[in-house]
């Protein structure tokens, strides 16, 4: 078992499946190391997991969004295990669900399933594939959706459409396209608890209805998402950041 001492924004109305979640930081500094920079448009071969899927693993994240002032604690989890059909394909599909730390889980809520594996004949990586509300497994939510392609280059590019989940009417819904762009593969994030080295950095895009979106995301292959930020323009290091998000604990089992 690993551990690491020491979130995400979400309405009370509606969660979007993190691009995570996924609708997932006070970061020290983030960039590539200088002996590392001549590798960053090279193929690192897949040795493990990009997010390792066992239940009992979960992260810690602090979160904030518009203002640091708003900040907040919330806890990603590994709940619980599915065997399912998505596509017409078998898949050992997770339930992660994201939740205030202090509050603890609330297994009567929506739970997000996710998968790794080479899941489409083209792609290997992190898969959202589907999602599940008060424990009931519904065969028609299932899809594969490509939210994090691993390995990859620098420059890969793709499109995914989610599930999104309104707590009023208890209904999923289909989400907006989002394009995704892997912007590094050999990023470094830093915090006050870690420095997380050799990371994979995608950039999700999106257009809403009334604001422009875009989260990058960064992620330590065999650790999981280690920070985030919601930055416009999106280019890494530049523009202004709206939100952030830090991993400050985890679990693995």
């Amino acid at each position: 078992m690993k551990t690491f001492s020491k979130p995400m924004v979400f309405s009370s109305d509606a969660v979007i499946a993190p691009l995570l979640l996924v609708c997932l930081m006070c970061i020290a500094g983030c960039g590539l190391v200088d002996n590392d920079k001549d590798k960053v448009d090279k193929f690192i071969p897949s040795s493990q997991p990009l997010i390792p899927l066992e239940v009992g693993n979960f992260w810690e994240y602090h979160q904030w969004r518009i203002s640091p002032d708003f900040a907040d604690t919330v806890r990603e989890e590994v709940l619980s295990s599915h065997d399912i059909v998505a596509n017409g394909v078998k898949v050992l599909a997770f339930g992660l669900q994201r939740f205030r730390k202090n509050q603890g889980p609330d297994l009567e809520n929506v739970v997000w399933l996710y998968a790794n594996g080479k899941l489409q004949s083209s792609d290997s990586g992190y898969y959202l594939v589907g999602g599940l509300k008060h424990g009931e497994l519904s065969a028609e939510k299932y899809n594969l959706e490509l939210n994090y392609k691993y390995p990859g280059e620098t420059g890969d590019n793709w499109q995914i459409s989610g599930l999104s989940y309104n707590y009023q009417t208890g209904e999923f819904s289909p989400q907006q396209t989002e394009n995704v762009k892997l912007l590094g593969i050999n990023a470094t994030f830093e915090t006050d608890y870690g420095r997380f080295e050799g990371c994979y950095v995608y950039g999700h895009y999106s257009l809403g209805l009334a604001d422009i979106n875009y989260y990058n995301w960064y992620i330590k292959p065999g650790i999981g998402i280690v920070g985030g930020e919601l930055r416009w323009p999106p280019e890494l290091d530049e523009g202004e950041v709206f939100g952030q998000w830090t991993l400050i604990d985890y679990k693995l089992n």
